[in-house]
């Protein structure tokens, strides 16, 4: 059975989406609140209520690569090119940046009052959250993908389906227009962290990205209520500031530049 789920990598990665697509959408499918009647997440408590969901989806991910014997297939142990590690440094200091404005707000008690222990566990859920969609979306999907079609292939089908998997929000009470807009964006961001995969050779860096991006947007959400209340990358990215677009819209063409620099880097490379 194993042998069979090996051989066919692009079958199994996308029947593990659906596995999770279900289980995402299980808890609010017959809600009240589903279906773009509700608010989502709405405290604090509620996000970091859900770290033991995150940590057993992380935990299952990690399992299903073990039995798959999928470590290299998924990047998780071949070499790191250090040359591409530079790339790092723009998405690095804008999450830094924003994770920053938004502690030293939330630090002066104007927008919320949250403590220690709670940021740290946002922190720990943010950081799970990202570790366990890089190794579903760009370890096993992008691996089946690009054994079908090949590298540019897997990173925008990749990137298309990390963004429709976001849908799960709407389902689970999200109003709509703010969901679209959250899918369009974590498509921008797919194709971001799949060029840095490629351009350092590991998913470690595109783990490490995704989940300080997520932790600091996260923080972000906060600004604009003082109930502690987080709202998606969307809500804050509709406003006409410089910060809301490159949130909105930074990925996609930062991850588009990384993308054309690896492409000329592997000709590069095959003409010596």
């Amino acid at each position: 059975m194993l042998d069979r789920l090996r051989t066919a990598p692009l079958l199994t990665s996308l029947a593990l989406v659906a596995i999770y697509f279900v289980i995402f959408i299980v808890p609010g499918i017959f809600s009240e609140k589903s279906y773009g009647r509700g608010r989502g997440l709405e405290t604090a408590t509620d996000a970091t209520g859900q770290l033991p969901l995150e940590t057993a989806l992380l935990l299952s991910i990690v399992a299903v690569i073990a039995l798959l014997g999928w470590w290299r297939a998924t990047r998780i142990v071949t070499p790191l090119n250090p040359g591409g590690l530079k790339f790092l440094v723009p998405p690095l200091l804008l999450s830094f940046a924003i994770a920053g404005l938004a502690l030293i707000v939330i630090a002066s008690g104007e927008a919320v009052t949250i403590n220690h222990h709670t940021l740290l566990l946002l922190f720990v859920m943010t950081l799970f959250v990202g570790i366990f969609e890089e190794l579903l979306f760009r370890g096993c999907v992008f691996h089946g993908l690009e054994r079908w079609r090949g590298p540019i292939t897997a990173v925008f089908v990749s990137a298309a389906l990390f963004g429709a998997m976001h849908y799960v929000n709407w389902v689970n009470g999200q109003p709509l227009p703010d969901t679209n807009a959250q899918v369009i964006h974590a498509a921008g961001g797919g194709i971001l962290y799949a060029a840095i995969m490629l351009r350092t050779g590991s998913i470690w860096p595109a783990i490490l990205l995704h989940g300080f991006w997520d932790s600091a947007i996260f923080l972000f959400g906060f600004l604009d209520t003082k109930t502690a209340a987080p709202a998606t990358p969307s809500d804050n990215a509709g406003g006409p500031s410089i910060l809301a677009g490159l949130i909105k819209y930074g990925d996609a063409v930062y991850g588009l530049f990384v993308l054309w620099c690896w492409w000329r880097w592997k000709k590069k490379l095959g003409a010596e």
